[in-house]
């Protein structure tokens, strides 16, 4: 149910290629911003397209955008979900109808059932160094973030023009989201137990990594699986799963779960 004077938020409605710049200029009289930086707001804001609309304005993009064979969906402001804290698990095990999943390896087991898998996401995350890093951290509240995703100001806070100067590592994470509330598990590829593998278990994390992906797209079946993923998983160069860092990955897990949690 919505209120008078209620705002909405304009999504991609599932993964897919857009023009950039034919959207940008689609719908720039909405932007209080030069062309460039609308398009570097759209390329950012991986599936979110604009926050804080009235719904006549957001039906006019929406529209506007359907011309251009884009995909919407127009949700109430009040009606997002906020991204969960991950539990970043150290150990899994696979049983035949859940995994259990720890934290530590003697924690007590998070058990979650197969079927209860939304979405499964690899992402390589370029980890800078401290001395070269020079990004404003995220704000870890969804709804705030939202707030700040908004073209119809100048370029939002949450984009930086600084980038850091070098990295020191990249990281593989294997990130799942349940359909319970709250319910987010992030699996970094070289700080996993591969234990729960059993014969499957090889030498090296890289191949454990992928086996691990594998047995769980076997076995929750009705999980969606990324087209990034997807893309890992049939050898694609690196660049087609990397983020910049955990705010752009952040961005992106939110939109995938308020447009999958919306259907």
């Amino acid at each position: 149910m919505t209120t008078e004077g209620e705002k909405y938020c304009l999504l991609l409605a599932r993964e897919q290629k857009i023009d950039i710049a034919a959207v940008a200029r689609a719908t720039a009289e909405f932007f209080d911003a030069p062309l460039a930086d609308i398009a570097l707001s759209l390329r950012k804001g991986h599936g979110f397209i604009a926050s804080a609309l009235p719904k006549v304005v957001g039906l006019e993009i929406q529209r506007r955008l359907d011309t251009l064979g884009a995909e919407t969906v127009l949700l109430p402001t009040s009606a997002l979900q906020p991204l969960p804290h991950p539990s970043t698990i150290r150990d899994v095990e696979l049983l035949e109808d859940r995994l259990a999943a720890r934290e530590r390896v003697d924690a007590e087991p998070l058990e979650v059932l197969y079927g209860q898998i939304m979405f499964l996401s690899v992402c390589q995350v370029a980890r800078p160094q401290s001395s070269g890093e020079s990004r404003t951290p995220g704000s870890r509240n969804f709804r705030d973030t939202m707030h700040k995703f908004n073209p119809l100001r100048t370029l939002h806070d949450s984009i930086s023009h600084n980038l850091p100067k070098s990295m020191s590592r990249v990281e593989i994470i294997l990130n799942a989201f349940t359909r319970k509330p709250h319910e987010y598990l992030k699996m970094p590829q070289h700080d996993l137990n591969y234990r729960g593998l059993g014969e499957k278990k090889s030498e090296t994390a890289r191949h454990n990594f992928r086996s691990l992906l594998e047995t769980l797209m076997q076995k929750a079946p009705a999980a969606y699986v990324t087209m990034p993923t997807r893309q890992f998983l049939g050898g694609a160069e690196p660049k087609h799963i990397t983020f910049p860092d955990m705010a752009e990955v952040n961005r992106y897990h939110a939109w995938l779960l308020n447009v999958l949690g919306s259907r």
